[in-house]
């Protein structure tokens, strides 16, 4: 690489998700090549030009570009200028085949809501602690995605009423709220997709499954931390990853850290 060009990529615990990656490059030219999953690009600065499937096309900041699976492209930086991009590496079957060729055929896609739900799952994406919330942004990026490239989708599945779906999914969540369990699990034992869960869970109860055991888990901490244990061990016996993550949370909920609520309860026992 030239100087000015840098790569972070990772492989987040989430399913579905092969690898994010983003970069810099001036100069790099990707020479044609095939991928087994989906790719998902933005373009944050400059402009990327590239071929797919023997065509000409631009990626530019303001849309998400769609590679689909199996189809030959390449890509280098457009204009003279280098480029910035940030894109998913998907499995394949997140979407349908049957999106392949719109894919292909449209180019990229300019869709606001769709930026911002992928710069939404790139930000969760990025803190290891935050494996649900990444799941459900995701999720809701695909839901998004599955939209554009197919309006309409497909009916909800037969037999659930919306509220009895929330219920059981609400149920399975309290039953591992310490642990955590991935939403794939989840929607995948209900019959459901993933996006369907979040969306029936929200109707149903005012916040999405990752508020909801966010909520839950700040309310053990509180409790662990009346009983006079340390931050530390109140995080981690509430499912928290450590105290920083906590800290982040419980301020949002409490309006103090952990630390300083723990403190009040001290004092107030003092003075009785």
């Amino acid at each position: 690489m030239t100087e000015g060009e840098w790569v972070t990529a990772w492989r987040p615990d989430v399913p579905g998700v092969r690898e994010a990656l983003q970069a810099r490059f001036r100069t790099h030219a990707y020479p044609p090549h095939v991928h087994t999953g989906w790719t998902i690009l933005e373009v944050e600065e400059g402009v990327v030009e590239y071929r797919i499937d023997g065509r000409s096309r631009t990626a530019a900041p303001g849309a998400v570009t769609v590679l689909p699976p199996g189809v030959a492209h390449d890509g280098q930086a457009g204009r003279g200028a280098p480029f910035k991009k940030r894109a998913l590496y998907l499995d394949a079957p997140v979407l349908s085949d049957d999106h392949v060729g719109l894919a292909v055929d449209g180019g990229a896609i300019p869709d606001r809501s769709l930026r911002l739900l992928l710069g939404r799952a790139f930000a969760a994406l990025a803190d290891p602690r935050e494996a649900l919330a990444a799941e459900e942004a995701v999720a809701t990026m695909l839901s998004r995605l599955d939209a554009v490239l197919a309006p309409g989708g497909g009916p909800p599945p037969p037999g659930w009423s919306s509220h009895a779906l929330a219920e059981d999914a609400r149920a399975r969540l309290d039953r591992s709220i310490r642990s955590g369990v991935p939403l794939a699990t989840i929607a995948g034992s209900l019959g459901v997709s993933r996006a369907h869960l979040i969306r029936r869970f929200r109707a149903t109860f005012g916040v999405t499954p990752h508020a909801y055991v966010i909520g839950r888990r700040v309310e053990l901490a509180r409790q662990r931390l009346l009983d006079g244990v340390p931050v530390a061990t109140a995080a981690v016996d509430a499912g928290f990853f450590d105290q920083s993550h906590l800290t982040r949370h419980f301020v949002r909920h409490v309006g103090v850290t952990p630390g300083v609520y723990r403190t009040s309860r001290k004092a107030r026992v003092q003075a009785t």
